[in-house]
């Protein structure tokens, strides 16, 4: 059956803090809250966040996830402006191609370190992709943490860096007139412009100058000479004596780019401006220092909203077309951050609302996050207070509540945290029937290559204890090797709830080897396991309803007696072939346990031994620059069948605003009672972005299903030897950032 959903959208863009722009945030805040209705079924997606940390040399970007997921390969290896992350599921995390959602992004504000403008996680494909104004070198780090993923993106070596020209300024710091390469520029034309513009500010040529700038500048925000244009065309309107003109180039440098050094820079120009227009004449004297020359506060809001429209339809033999989903699902996601000196503080929202037309199915909506997050950046103390997902501590994903942290001495971070569990986005009210507390401890790093989590958690359902564990993690990365590794103890049900260890080792041919080991019990122990198949039978809904037909001890042995342990072991290779070619295998063997017959309850068989074989050929930039071709074949030798398949996944930018998204995938079933099953499933994406702020997205596919039937379903029916679904999707829309 075809069945899938919305994108997940973020975005990120700064703004100068004003009364309107406060008053605007209010106001969106104050509809989402009175507009979201209460009963939800969307599901929760896969990115979580994006968030960079400036190194010296490189910039990590660390992709937050809320499923664990390991990184199996990488292309291309080492440079581009299109990084394309594969990755697997974790021991018994739903795999992605189950998910009912295709794509999920994320947009970020691309700065000169790096570039980058959008995550998007592909779940049809497997893969996490990164896409960067420019290209970039970089380099993905394996097996450390399978709820997240982290690159470094190099920043530009100093013989790369473009030289420069200071020019003085009066009442501001000297101009530096960056030195632009043609010849290796991404873009020549306008790096030429660039350097006509630098030999006219030489020459004091201004008028000339300020033409080349403005050329430039009307590029927009996606040149990546926008920033420096802008902030030159100002300064070669001050030495031409165009004060107003320079005041309003120098007004837009700081709405576009109000963080770093050079905004820094320019607001000194500006408020030097501004000075010199104030001073009386005659004699010059040294000023005092006011507020605009160091301003103490700094506000910043930003985001995105995006509309996407689902239809699906499905046919199953001579039946009349049945139509499974019309709708139409709105997205916000918004973010704002003030800071006060050493102070910042920061808070969130994401949510989305389902509207559904023509079906039976009720409108939905969710709330991912929201929450306010409190920080002394000098003494490295957090508070962050509302709904909100973790992965260490022995969390268990999303929760409402607080999370502090408190330096206790160098290496050691200390953790206190407390809330209501929340298992489902959808739930957007608090359920204080479930909440947990409890104490966890980061400490690292050792050796440039150790680090260590610690942890006590316990949890409370309706007042009967549903958790309570200890455990912690273990994190090591060398450039050609690493590893994580995460245990999560019981000690109320005296039992090993998860033991996971992943590890990744990269030869000097850069072949890299992963393998992975996962111990759980699945579903994860908790005394509320104890409501399965209960409901049914006595009308249980929660573990409260429980008590009036078992005891505590017997809710607790239900719980145990429902939770199967599963076991999964994966290896994978991956060697790049030359710099276009990368082939990828992966073997995978999983197994469940039997759970036991109790409380009315049947038990359920062991699965056996499952193994999962598949390999791929990666191809990028073979008929232009920034293309990306995969070829797989999977081969799944399971309990209750056999499962053939064979997948194509094409991106071929056709320019550089219109990219198309060919798919195909072909699964061959053999059952075990004898019955067959061909599955045909084409689609093609097309993205088109009108400029950075605003994208297009139209997809749309097709299932086609032949299903053998058995000798007793033909019995007792005359539809024949085969059943024939067929169906198709057609999902569009559009993402604003802001």
């Amino acid at each position: 059956m075809v069945y899938r959903r919305f994108k997940e959208n973020q975005a990120s863009y700064c703004l100068p803090i004003d009364l309107e722009c406060l008053q605007l945030l209010r106001k969106i805040l104050l509809i989402i809250l009175i507009t979201l209705p209460a009963n939800a079924r969307a599901e929760d997606k896969i990115l979580e966040s994006v968030n960079i940390t400036g190194k010296q040399d490189f910039s990590l970007v660390d992709i937050q996830l809320n499923q664990q997921l390991t990184v199996t390969s990488y292309s291309p290896l080492s440079k581009g402006d299109l990084l394309r992350i594969k990755v697997k599921r974790t021991g018994t995390a739903l795999q992605l191609t189950e998910l009912p959602a295709n794509h999920q992004t994320l947009p970020w504000r691309p700065t000169n370190n790096v570039p980058l403008y959008q995550v998007t996680a592909d779940l049809a494909d497997q893969s996490v992709i990164l896409r960067f104004k420019h290209p970039v070198k970089y380099n993905v780090r394996g097996g450390t943490n399978s709820f997240h993923i982290f690159i470094e993106v190099f920043h530009a070596k100093a013989k790369e860096r473009h030289q420069t020209l200071e020019l003085p300024v009066s009442n501001s710091p000297a101009i530096k007139i960056k030195k632009y390469a043609i010849e290796e520029a991404q873009d020549p034309r306008l790096a030429q412009v660039m350097h006509e513009a630098r030999t006219a500010m030489l020459k004091k040529d201004y008028s000339r100058a300020v033409q080349l700038y403005t050329k430039v500048e009307l590029e927009g925000p996606a040149s990546i000479y926008a920033k420096d244009a802008l902030e030159y065309l100002g300064l070669a309107r001050e030495y031409k004596g165009q004060i107003a003109h320079a005041k309003a180039a120098y007004k837009k440098y700081l709405q576009l780019y109000p963080e770093g050094e050079d905004a820094e820079r320019v607001q000194q120009r500006l408020t030097g401006i501004l000075t010199a227009r104030n001073e009386p004449r005659g004699k010059l004297r040294k000023g005092k220092s006011t507020a605009n020359s160091a301003p103490d506060l700094q506000w910043d809001t930003f985001g995105s909203v995006s509309q996407f429209y689902n239809r699906n339809e499905i046919k199953r033999n001579d039946n009349d077309a049945r139509l499974t989903r019309s709708s139409l699902q709105n997205n916000l996601d918004l973010s704002s951050r003030l800071r006060i000196q050493d102070y910042q503080i920061a808070g969130r929202f994401s949510g989305s609302y389902n509207a559904n037309f023509e079906t039976a199915l009720n409108d939905e909506q969710r709330i991912s996050t929201f929450y306010l997050d409190f920080n002394h950046l000098t003494s490295n103390t957090a508070l962050r207070v509302g709904r909100q997902s973790r992965s260490t501590g022995g969390i268990l994903g999303r929760f409402d509540g607080l999370v502090t942290s408190i330096p206790v001495m160098t290496s050691v971070q200390l953790n206190l945290v407390a809330g209501y569990s929340v298992e489902s986005s959808r739930d957007i009210f608090i359920n204080n029937d479930v909440y947990f507390y409890g104490i966890n401890a980061d400490l690292g790093t050792f050796f440039n290559a150790w680090d260590f989590n610690a942890f006590f958690i316990e949890q409370i359902n309706h007042g009967i204890l549903d958790r309570r564990a200890v455990g912690g993690e273990i994190r090591y990365f060398h450039p050609n090797r690493s590893f994580f590794t995460f245990l999560d103890y019981d000690i109320h049900h005296n039992a090993l709830n998860t033991f996971l260890f992943t590890g990744q080792y990269v030869f000097p041919d850069r072949t890299t080897v992963n393998i992975s080991y996962d111990h759980r019990k699945s579903p994860l122990l908790t005394t509320r396991n104890a409501l399965q198949g209960q409901g049914s039978i006595r009308g249980a809904e929660s573990v409260d309803d429980l008590l009036k037909f078992f005891s505590e001890d017997e809710i607790w042995q239900l719980a145990k007696d429902r939770t199967a342990t599963s076991k999964s072991l994966s290896v994978g290779l991956s060697r790049p072939l030359s710099d276009r070619f990368q082939i990828n295998a992966d073997f995978r063997m999983t197994n469940f346990s039997a759970t036991q017959t109790s409380g009315g309850v049947m038990g359920m068989a062991s699965s056996g031994d499952e193994f999962f074989y598949s390999t791929d050929l990666t191809g990028n930039s073979l008929l232009t620059n920034g293309d990306i071709y995969v070829v797989g074949f999977r081969y799944n030798d399971l309990d209750r069948a056999n499962i053939l398949t064979f997948t194509f996944n094409g991106r071929y930018p056709i320019t550089r605003e219109l990219i198309v998204n060919p798919r195909f995938r072909f699964d061959l079933r053999n059952n075990v009672d004898g019955t067959t099953r061909w599955v045909y499933r084409p689609s093609v994406r097309a993205i088109y972005r009108v400029f950075r702020s605003l994208q297009f997205e139209v997809e749309i596919g097709g299932d086609w299903e032949k299903q053998e039937r058995t000798m007793q379903e033909r019995a007792f029916s005359d539809s024949g030897e085969f059943d024939r679904i067929k169906g198709y999707y057609l999902i569009g829309g559009y993402r604003l950032d802001f």
